[in-house]
């Protein structure tokens, strides 16, 4: 991989007034791989439980989308994807998804206070938020809850989330 250069602070959107430790930009093929290459323990786990251990290329199919964001740290440097993407045309369903680095966990407050707002325009537009979740993968099923996402079985390796829309 080419030596990442991290992007500069105007060329950014905010993602938190607050702190402005995270910034959100366009994914790009050089963020996702940057991110990709770097997943949590967890998050690796959970990308071969549902893709096999040759999941690259389908998350970067999956993950270039307008509407999955890269986050970044106060250095400019990719901590992590968060975005949607609908599932089914017309029903009003979509997949929400997280995935992050190890950095992310000095972020992962300031996340919080910011995804509960975007989480919130999503449930206008859509009628159910859900996907699927690594059952092991305890820091993603704690911030799922914080988020409002119900949980429940799915097998023997995931569990399925969701949270109803507020569309009709």
């Amino acid at each position: 991989m080419r030596n990442f250069k991290p992007i500069k602070d105007n060329q950014s959107e905010k993602f938190s007034e607050i702190k402005k430790m995270i910034t959100v930009v366009d994914v790009t093929q050089e963020y996702l791989e940057y991110v990709i290459c770097r997943l949590r323990k967890d998050d690796e786990l959970e990308m071969i439980c549902e893709f096999g251990e040759n999941y690259f290329t389908p998350l970067m199919n999956i993950c270039l989308s307008p509407n999955v964001k890269i986050m970044l740290d106060k250095d400019g440097f990719p901590i992590g994807l968060f975005g949607i993407r609908e599932i089914s045309s017309g029903l009003g369903i979509a997949e929400v998804c997280l995935l992050v680095t190890d950095d992310f966990k000095f972020h992962l407050k300031d996340f919080l206070i910011q995804a509960k707002e975007q989480i919130n325009k999503w449930r206008k537009k859509y009628y159910r938020i859900e996907n699927l979740v690594y059952k092991h993968n305890t820091k993603a099923l704690r911030w799922l809850k914080i988020l409002g996402f119900s949980l429940k079985e799915y097998d023997d390796k995931r569990m399925y989330f969701s949270l109803q829309g507020l569309r009709k």
